[in-house]
C-alpha cells in the first residue's frame, strides 16, 4: 500500500509539472492550434486504481511529446464536477468535430463511438499487440488476469470430481452436478445471477449484429427461460423476489451439508500475470493447498480495463507515435514496477519479463510449498490463464457493459413472470421482438 501511494504522490507532482509546462508552452507556441493533439479522459476520482493507470498513461504520452518538441493538451472532467454520462455526450461530439484525437476509457465507455476509430495499423509498434486484441475499435492497455480459491471439499463430498484450474462455466457445471447429487442451495441474488448465466453460456444466447441489425436466436432465449424455470421448480425453495433483490447475502451456499461454495463479498481474488505473484497468494492464502481449486475469471469480466481510442478524422501529426509508445516493453515494465496487469503485448522481452516460452508456457525457477504441490498446480494454473488470454474469445469485452446486460434482465424478467403465471410464457413471441426492437433503436 505504501508503495501505491508513494507511486501516485511522485505521479501528480510530475503530471502537475508537465501540466503547469505545456500550459506555459501553449501561451507561447509557435505551432498552429491544429496541430495540438487532443487527449480526452474521465477522471473517477472514487476509484484510486484507476487514476493511478490514467496518470501512468498520461505520463507516458507526455514524455513522448517533451522529447519530440510535441504539444498535448488534455481534457479532463472529473466525478465530482460532472456524471460520466453527461462526460460522454460531450466527448463524442468532441470525437465527431474533430476536437478528441484520442481518448483513455473502457472499452465499454468507448462504445458509443465503435464506428469512428481510426486505422490502428498505422501504431509503429502494432505488431506488438497479441492477435486476439486486434481488428477492434479500440486496444486495450492491459489486462486483469484473476483467479480465486475454491474449496473443494464441497463438491466432493457429494461425489463431484473437480479440477484443479476451472473456468466459470466448468464451476457451474459442478454446482449442477451437486444439486443432482443432493445439494440444495440458497436462493439469493448472487445464486440466481449463477444460474442464469449457467444456462445463458451453455444455450450459447446472445445479442448477435448482422450489417448493422441486432437480432437474437428466439428459440435459444426461450429454451433458456424454460431451462432455468425448471431448475427452479426442481431444485429449489419457493422463490423470494426480495430476497432475489438483496445484496446482503453474498454467500453461494449448501443448504443441506450446510457448506459454503463461495462468498463473494470475501472472496479473495490475486492477479495471476506473474508466476512469482501466483506462489506468493498461494503461500499466503491457503495452506492447504490441495482442498482448493483455482477459479479464473474471463477474460469478459474486465469491465475496467482503459483502452486507446483514436479518431479516424484526425489528421494530426505524432498521433500515432505518441500513441504507439503505450504498446511496447518500456511502459509494459513502467506498469509492473508497483503491481502486476496481464500484457497486451507479445514480444521477446514481455516474455523473458514473464519467463515464459515462444509458447507462452513457463519457463522459469519453480517454488513448491511443504507439501510440493505449489509447483504442479501453480504452473498450470498460470499456463492454462496465458492460453485462454491468448485464444478466448474476448469479443464480449468490446461492448457496452449497459449493452451485455439487456439479454440477461430480459430473460431474468422473463423467468420471473413465467414463475408466477406459467401462461405467460404464451406470449413470449410478441416480448422478444419488442426487445430486439428496442435495441435496434436504441444502438442505430
Amino acid at each position: 500500500m505504501k508503495k501505491i501511494i508513494l507511486l501516485i504522490l511522485c505521479m501528480s507532482l510530475v503530471l502537475a509539472s508537465c501540466l503547469q509546462e505545456r500550459e506555459i508552452a501553449d501561451g507561447d507556441s509557435k505551432l498552429n492550434p491544429e496541430d495540438i493533439i487532443k487527449i480526452w479522459y474521465y477522471n473517477d476520482v472514487n476509484h484510486l486504481d484507476e487514476k493511478v493507470l490514467i496518470d501512468m498513461v498520461m505520463l507516458e504520452m507526455g514524455n513522448y511529446a517533451k522529447k519530440n518538441n510535441v504539444e498535448i493538451k488534455l481534457t479532463e472532467y472529473r466525478s465530482d464536477e460532472m456524471s460520466y454520462e453527461n462526460y460522454i455526450l460531450k466527448r463524442n461530439v468532441a470525437v465527431s468535430s474533430g476536437d478528441a484525437d484520442i481518448v483513455i476509457d473502457t472499452a465499454g465507455g468507448l462504445y458509443s463511438i465503435r464506428n469512428q476509430h481510426g486505422d490502428y495499423s498505422k501504431l509503429d509498434t502494432y505488431n506488438n499487440i497479441i492477435e486476439n486484441f486486434k481488428g477492434q475499435y479500440c486496444i486495450p492497455l492491459l489486462l486483469y488476469n484473476m483467479a480465486s480459491f475454491v474449496d473443494k471439499t464441497p463438491f466432493q463430498k457429494y461425489g463431484v470430481q473437480v479440477d484443479d484450474v476451472m473456468t466459470y462455466q466448468e464451476y457451474y457445471e459442478a454446482k449442477q452436478k451437486m444439486k443432482e447429487n443432493g445439494a440444495k442451495f440458497c436462493l439469493n441474488k448472487y445464486e440466481m445471477k449463477e444460474l442464469e448465466e449457467y444456462y445463458i453460456a451453455k444455450n450459447d444466447v446472445k445479442i448477435i449484429e448482422n450489417n448493422g441489425e441486432y437480432e437474437i436466436n428466439k428459440e435459444a432465449v426461450k429454451k433458456t427461460v424454460s431451462d432455468i424455470c425448471g431448475d427452479l421448480n426442481r431444485y429449489y425453495s419457493e422463490i423470494d423476489e426480495a430476497e432475489l433483490e438483496s445484496v446482503t447475502d453474498t454467500e453461494i451456499r449448501d443448504e443441506v451439508g450446510g457448506y459454503l461454495i463461495r462468498d463473494l463479498k470475501r472472496s479473495q481474488f490475486f492477479q495471476i500475470t506473474e508466476y512469482d505473484s501466483v506462489v506468493d497468494n498461494i503461500m499466503y492464502n491457503k495452506s492447504g493447498l490441495s482442498d482448493y481449486f483455482f477459479l479464473m475469471r474471463e477474460i469478459g469480466r474486465n469491465d475496467y480495463t482503459p483502452s486507446l481510442f483514436i479518431n479516424k478524422n484526425t489528421e494530426r501529426k505524432h498521433v500515432y507515435n505518441i500513441a504507439a509508445v503505450l504498446f511496447d516493453y518500456p511502459f509494459f515494465e513502467k506498469l509492473n514496477s508497483g503491481t502486476s496487469f496481464g500484457p497486451i503485448i507479445d514480444t521477446k522481452a514481455v516474455r523473458e519479463y514473464l519467463h515464459v516460452d515462444e509458447n507462452w508456457k513457463y519457463n522459469g525457477s519453480e517454488k513448491l510449498d511443504f507439501g510440493g504441490n505449489v509447483d504442479e498446480k501453480g504452473v498450470r494454473l498460470f499456463n492454462e490463464c496465458y492460453e485462454m488470454f491468448r485464444t478466448e474469445d474476448v469479443s464480449v469485452l468490446f461492448t457496452e457493459k449497459e449493452y451485455r446486460s439487456l439479454l440477461p434482465n430480459f430473460i431474468h424478467d422473463e423467468v420471473i413472470e413465467t414463475l408466477k403465471n406459467p401462461s405467460y410464457a404464451d406470449s413470449f413471441e410478441k416480448r422478444a421482438d419488442d426487445f430486439i426492437t428496442n435495441v435496434n433503436i436504441r444502438y442505430n
